[in-house]
């Protein structure tokens, strides 16, 4: 690989906004919309579209490091991560669409079958996107704090493509009102959703990947594959994360997955039945994330770079524990302001704001430690496999979220949730046994995961740019 030039702001913009498509992905095809779209409006018991999600992830999750290790060694006509980056475009929007286009008639089983495999097609063509295109970020930027803003602006554009999709989902889609008397149990609202989402994801993944087109010319060019057995494959796999380091972050990151699950899977549930939200003032308040995006982009690597990637890391995320346990804590305790009041929109958008800024922060910086590892590891075995490393990792974070998914609707079920459920109909008791599952929950297993990344041994990065490229480092 050719030295790298310091990183421009074009070139951290043109990074970044490929991930819009991520994070309108993520808005559509949350777990909790998804919960709510086939259980409450489709009638499927939700069981059944917690596993399926549950599957959709982890036959995902396995084949993501088969994609890394293949864009690792691809020799195509546009390098080895821009070929499928561009291939993936037309299959990534067409299969978002089908999702929300169940053929009508189907039997339960019947659309069971079809949420499952609609759900693992499309989330292996936005694969496809996804993994190649972080996989550059090692690449391009050579010196460890560019990494931390590389990161800051692909995650700023994930968070913003989320929450002004989330926005424009909840209060113009699905929002209650006279023309939507249903709100978020409209089935027709959810179809024209994913029309426009799939259009959406379709076009910025082919600008991202047209905006860096030019830095072909400057990345890594594999030498010529030799094919590998299935065990030399699974040997190449268990070397992508044999670093204790890497180890200590995927355990961190499968605790979190499951959490994360669990609560996407509630999210709407709780929204409208716990808190009492409609679904325009949810919209509302996931546009806050916007806000918590501009906070972080400037915000990320001033932080580590003057008290260290970790250190920030841990405060970062241990504020962000706080924002989840202590709302409901109050509500029980009627310290919450109550359905209704005019102080909850507020106040729940205040807390969804530092939630986001703080776990958005967090992510970023553990995202630069992880391509520092990465730097670390290349060095000593002198084998540049960044997509089969990220694919790795994404392999039991992914099956933690798909467990968490199927977590929630087990919960949805043990609790005696009903079908098709107005809110404000709801046995109360329901409701809070729901939340008393989930939130305890919910706290020990995030507590876990810092408690792994605070055992980071992190090597503190020099002030000023590495001669050749290479990281500098000293002892920390």
């Amino acid at each position: 690989m050719t030295e790298q030039p310091r990183l421009g702001i074009l070139t951290k913009f043109s990074f970044g906004l490929g991930s819009l498509s991520t994070g309108i992905g993520a808005a559509i095809m949350s777990a909790g919309l998804l919960q709510l779209y086939f259980n409450q409006v489709l009638g499927l018991p939700a069981v059944w579209v917690g596993a399926a999600i549950m599957v959709s992830k982890l036959v995902d999750a396995v084949i993501d490091p088969m994609i890394g290790r293949y864009s690792d060694n691809l020799r195509g006509i546009f390098g080895r991560r821009h070929t499928l980056m561009y291939a993936s475009a037309i299959p990534a929007a067409l299969l978002f669409w089908v999702v929300w286009n169940p053929p009508t008639g189907l039997s339960q089983p019947a659309l069971l079958a079809f949420m499952a495999v609609s759900l693992l097609a499309a989330r292996i063509a936005i694969s496809f996107f996804e993994i190649p295109s972080i996989a550059l970020a090692p690449e391009l930027a050579t010196y460890t704090h560019d990494r931390t803003s590389l990161l800051a602006w692909r995650w700023f554009f994930v968070v913003v493509g989320s929450s002004a999709f989330a926005l424009i989902l909840y209060r113009v889609f699905l929002a209650e009102n006279a023309g939507n008397p249903l709100g978020m149990l409209n089935a027709e609202r959810y179809a024209d959703a994913g029309t426009i989402a799939a259009i959406c994801i379709g076009i910025t993944i082919l600008v991202s990947t047209l905006a860096t087109h030019r830095r072909i010319k400057d990345l890594h060019v594999p030498p010529p594959a030799k094919s590998q057995s299935l065990r030399e494959v699974l040997a190449d796999c268990r070397a992508a994360i044999a670093d204790r380091q890497l180890l200590l972050i995927l355990g961190a990151g499968t605790l979190m997955g499951l959490a994360h699950g669990t609560k996407d899977g509630l999210s709407s549930y709780e929204a409208l039945h716990f808190w009492g939200l409609k679904p325009q003032q949810l919209g509302v308040i996931i546009a806050a994330a916007s806000l918590a995006a501009f906070i972080s982009l400037p915000l990320a690597r001033p932080l580590g770079e003057r008290i260290g990637k970790r250190r920030a890391m841990m405060g970062l995320y241990i504020v962000w524990l706080a924002t989840t346990a202590i709302p409901p804590a109050l509500k029980f305790a009627g310290l919450f302001p109550e359905a209704g009041s005019p102080a909850l929109l507020p106040v729940m958008m205040g807390n969804f704001l530092i939630a986001t800024t703080c776990s958005l922060t967090a992510t970023i910086l553990l995202g630069s430690l992880v391509t520092d590892v990465m730097d670390q590891i290349s060095a000593r075995t002198g084998m540049r496999a960044e997509g089969l490393t990220f694919g790795v990792l994404g392999v039991l974070s992914k099956w933690a979220v798909g467990g968490g998914a199927f977590v929630a609707g087990a919960i949805v079920s043990i609790v005696g949730f009903p079908v098709r459920a107005i809110p404000g109909t709801v046995d109360p008791a329901i409701i809070t046994n729901m939340i008393l599952l989930h939130i305890p929950a919910a706290v020990a297993l995030n507590l876990t995961a810092i408690v792994l990344l605070s055992r980071l041994a992190v090597p503190k990065a020099a002030a000023t740019p590495p001669v050749g490229g290479a990281l500098k480092e000293v002892a920390g």
